[in-house]
């Protein structure tokens, strides 16, 4: 039975035009991108989206540098539909470690990935990864509500 994920091209991929390119590893590995359209970053929403983050590490200073790298500038939202029961999984694997870094070459990070948390953390700024997506069905649910 078909399953469902949600992701988010982050500026980062968008500055760097890779939508078409990130869209086509995504077809190839078996996923129909159901919905798609791309939206300009609010300061509310983007904070939503990254409450749970924010909640986790624990950070204060988490906020302000969300803020910073997305309010005002576009990214591209999609649902993606999977032939196997876990979407949500499968884009997860296909996406590839949070660190460009540590990515497999064949994901989407290790792919067209230029940055490293180090590297970020050095600077005092959002590790710029490309792509979100959902980690858990509480995730996708939360994150449809918000962007859809």
């Amino acid at each position: 039975m078909p399953s469902q994920t949600f992701i988010l091209l982050k500026p980062d991929a968008l500055e760097r035009d890779l939508t078409q390119e990130i869209f086509a590893m995504i077809t190839d590995h078996g996923f129909t991108v159901t919905t798609q359209a791309q939206r300009r970053v609010e300061a509310t929403q983007i904070v939503k989206h990254y409450d749970e983050v924010i909640k986790r590490i624990g950070v204060k200073t988490f906020k302000p540098k969300v803020l910073q790298e997305f309010v005002g500038k576009n990214v591209v939202i999609a649902l993606c539909e999977h032939p196997s029961p876990n979407a949500i999984e499968a884009m997860r694997q296909l996406i590839g470690a949070t660190d460009p870094l540590l990515a497999k070459k064949e994901t989407i990070r290790g792919r067209f990935g230029v940055d490293t948390l180090t590297q970020a953390r050095l600077e005092g700024r959002m590790l710029r990864n490309l792509i979100h997506a959902s980690e858990t069905l509480d995730d996708f649910t939360r994150e449809l509500a918000l962007w859809f």
